[in-house]
């Protein structure tokens, strides 16, 4: 009797389970991700603010929606002094504007915290403090600043044009970072006034400051940048990013070097080393025969493809001038899955200069085995979409994602 009732409360509790699990998802999947923060209590994990809810996302490429709403969560940021601790804006699930938003659990629950000036707002920009979180700045209309932890907020003035990414300095809460289409500017006044940050003017698209006085700013063409504040001495750390731009840049709450940035393209990149190297997060363990051609991929490929396929990066020395001579990224966002897999191998191993590209052939050095394990690593870069509509069918394919 007893071990039937036993069973009983198992099947029980696997039923109750069932909805948990069927939130899995592949990351791909999930429609529109606007933000990222670490998990944190473990820093092999990242939160993803999405167009349906905050979800917790695996390195192996699989995400759970924590959240207990649905609502599309618009600039999330993480108060580094206080783990668990997040803000976020944007829109509810039936319309309109959240307002700030706020939890103390890691995203599982949310609470409405203040409605902004002249709100609700909707903030696409917003920045918090990383050493004195009761000042936050936000951009809805105008330049808006709380010096009470997002309870009550003032204007300010007009951001600068065209601001993309928007971060406090940890040396003064009034010393501003703005990354925009015109440049990287800086504030010394609290955003009533703005100078450039940097000689040069190039386009910038995501700037952060961690608490231990390291700035980081993504300028196209330059890379990613840090500067010791409060200087402004920018110097070049990082330029492997291919075609992704970095829209946001996190921070492990116990480890500033541990960083993560979220691309224009979607994707996800780590650094456990302060932002010198990065490698994608969130691409599933490959197979034996994927395993293999990831070697191949590493003595062969790397030089011009980049890093886990993410293109050559225009600007560097060793890339033509020509935009239609890049080599072109092979994880998704350029071509190479509107072919099929034999095409892919041809062209592995005859190359592309007959038809006036730059790709040598391989057939001198790589068999026609090795050729397939490296498609099948390179297919290891895509997402759900590109493995759905490979080929010919790419032209004409129906998938869709989550929502």
């Amino acid at each position: 009797m007893r071990s039937t009732h036993k069973a009983k409360r198992l099947l029980l509790l696997c039923v109750m389970l069932l909805p948990l699990a069927a939130q899995a998802t592949r990351i791909d999947t999930l429609s529109h991700i606007h933000g990222v923060a670490f998990a944190p209590s473990d820093n092999t994990r990242l939160l993803l603010a999405t167009h349906h809810g905050l979800y917790r996302a695996e390195s192996h490429g699989r995400a759970a929606r924590i959240s207990a709403s649905r609502d599309d969560y618009m600039a999330l940021v993480a108060d580094l002094t206080t783990p668990g601790r997040l803000y976020a804006s944007g829109h509810p699930a039936t319309g309109g504007n959240l307002g700030l938003v706020k939890s103390v659990d890691a995203g599982k629950q949310w609470q409405p915290w203040s409605d902004g000036f002249e709100g609700p707002v909707d903030f696409h920009q917003l920045a918090i403090s990383p050493v004195n979180p009761d000042v936050m700045y936000g951009v809805h209309r105008t330049l808006q600043v709380s010096n009470d932890g997002g309870r009550s907020w003032r204007p300010v003035g007009p951001p600068p044009d065209k601001m993309i990414s928007l971060a406090v300095s940890s040396v003064d809460p009034k010393r501003l970072y703005a990354a925009t289409e015109h440049g990287l500017k800086v504030s010394l006044d609290g955003g009533f006034e703005w100078q450039y940050a940097a000689m040069f003017k190039d386009p910038a698209s995501t700037v952060f400051a961690t608490a231990d006085g390291t700035a980081y700013a993504f300028v196209l063409g330059r890379g990613l940048l840090m500067a010791e504040e409060p200087s402004f001495g920018w110097k070049v750390l990082y330029n492997g990013f291919g075609n992704h731009y970095p829209l946001q840049i996190a921070v492990a709450h116990d480890d500033p070097d541990r960083l993560a940035v979220l691309t224009h393209t979607g994707r996800l990149f780590t650094s456990q080393d302060a932002g010198r190297s990065w490698q994608r997060f969130g691409v599933p363990e490959p197979d034996a025969t994927a395993a293999r051609g990831g070697r191949i991929y590493a003595e062969y490929c790397t030089g011009c493809h980049g890093v886990d396929g993410v293109g050559e990066t225009p600007g560097t020395k060793t890339a033509p001038t020509d935009p239609k001579q890049l080599a072109p990224a092979l994880d998704g966002t350029a071509h190479a899955w509107h072919h099929d897999d034999a095409q892919l191998q041809q062209t592995i191993l005859e190359g592309g200069i007959a038809r006036g590209g730059r790709m040598p052939a391989w057939n001198t050095l790589l068999k026609p085995d090795d050729a397939l394990d490296l498609v099948a690593y390179i297919k290891t870069l895509w997402g759900a979409r590109e493995h759905a509509c490979q080929g010919a069918k790419h032209m004409n394919c129906d998938w869709s994602p989550e929502g």
